[in-house]
């Protein structure tokens, strides 16, 4: 267990979880779904990701930095655009 004062090294993707990364979306893993490679802790969203991410972590390991395309959604005022 480590102590309070010593951060945890977490790897490029920080608390996101690196398989749902990968296709495009920034999804937070869960503490509970955890796994260590290279020195560096990985969060997935839940085991499925996990076993994934376990048995071909350096496929997942090649990215450098967070890159996500972004995705806007707008919405107006209720009842615009119901007359016009």
């Amino acid at each position: 267990m480590q102590e309070e004062d010593d951060p945890i090294q977490f790897g490029f993707c920080e608390k996101y979880c690196p398989v749902v990364l990968n296709e495009g979306w920034l999804v937070r893993g869960k503490d509970t779904f955890e796994c260590g490679v290279l020195g560096r802790r990985f969060r997935c969203f839940e085991e499925k990701e996990l076993n994934t991410f376990k048995q071909n972590p350096g496929q997942y390991l090649d990215k450098k930095k967070l890159t996500v395309p972004p995705r806007i959604l707008f919405m107006g005022v209720r009842g615009v655009g119901l007359r016009t």
